[in-house]
């Protein structure tokens, strides 16, 4: 018996980097709960993006956000698996030494980047919805739990 769903969503229910769902998935999701059927979004996308998307069953589904840091509901924090800040900051580092990379911190409330004017940094909020915080330097406090470390290079 099926007991649980999970699917990804950037590429499988919604373009990839839109926020544009069929809302008829509503709907499937919320018959196969009546069924005893559970549905969960998997994504590399930040809980609160993912939560915006399905915000008219927000309270109904599971959420693994950031890769798989994260499994949740609305409510509650099922599994989470961080990362120490000291290493995540010296990853980052290291992205930003390679040309044309930029990065991102992803904690459980933001996701930290150096530039919010940058190609991804825009992308990000303007296409996915991230809460995005700009770092003045990567030695500053991060007042979160790292949840991953992204690279983003245009071409490569």
């Amino acid at each position: 018996m099926i007991k649980l769903i999970v699917s990804d969503i950037d590429g499988t229910l919604v373009e990839d980097g839109t926020d544009k769902i069929n809302i008829e998935i509503y709907d499937v999701i919320m018959r196969l709960k009546e069924k005893g059927i559970r549905f969960a979004a998997a994504s590399g996308r930040q809980y609160i993006s993912i939560k915006r998307l399905f915000e008219p069953i927000a309270e109904d589904i599971f959420y693994i956000p950031d890769g798989g840091s994260v499994v949740r509901t609305c409510d509650e924090i099922i599994f989470r698996e961080t990362i120490d800040a000291d290493i995540a900051k010296e990853v980052a580092r290291d992205i930003l030494k390679i040309p044309g990379c930029d990065m991102m911190i992803c904690g459980m409330k933001a996701t930290y980047v150096m530039d919010q004017t940058s190609q991804m940094a825009r992308w990000i909020r303007d296409s996915y919805h991230f809460d995005v915080v700009q770092l003045e330097h990567l030695e500053q406090e991060i007042p979160d739990e790292i949840l991953k470390v992204s690279l983003y290079h245009e071409t490569d």
